[in-house]
């Protein structure tokens, strides 16, 4: 949306999940003594499991 808003349409039937995750920031704008802090979220998130937490 332009508004930067997002939706999100729930298929309670689908077997499978999708979530995105979009930033306008990178290492470039790492703060002073804490480089790499968006190299670490990104292994946070991009790191692929085996499993999947259900509620």
């Amino acid at each position: 949306m332009t508004n930067g808003n997002y939706y999100y349409i729930k298929t309670p039937n689908d077997l499978i999940s999708v979530i995105s995750l979009w930033s306008s920031h990178g290492s470039s704008l790492d703060p002073k003594g804490k480089e790499g802090l968006s190299h670490y979220f990104e292994h946070l998130f991009l790191n692929s499991t085996t499993f999947a937490l259900c509620s």
